[in-house]
């Protein structure tokens, strides 16, 4: 097992773009609101994928594939507003 260890000055830089990236992220939710703030955090998955095929020689496989439709059914669900899903739910009940 391969252990890091990070400098002091390193650890410091992580915490302080944490806080930024936390502190932006609550300014989101403040302007446009829970709903469409919350499509980001199910786009996270996809990036860290991507990210991870160039720089970690991530290999794709029918799981990937089938991860990014659940991410993309997860935005359709939380995009989608409440009364339209109680009408489908409706009508196909």
């Amino acid at each position: 097992m391969i252990e890091y260890q990070l400098g002091d000055a390193v650890e410091a830089s992580l915490l302080y773009r944490f806080g930024i990236a936390f502190y932006r992220f609550y300014v989101l939710l403040k302007i446009i609101g829970p709903e469409k703030t919350s499509y980001n955090i199910v786009l996270f998955p996809i990036g860290a994928v991507i990210l991870s095929t160039i720089f970690e020689t991530f290999k794709w496989t029918e799981f990937t594939f089938m991860g990014f439709i659940l991410v993309g059914l997860g935005n359709i669900l939380v995009l989608t507003p409440c009364s339209k899903i109680k009408r489908l739910l409706a009508f196909s009940g």
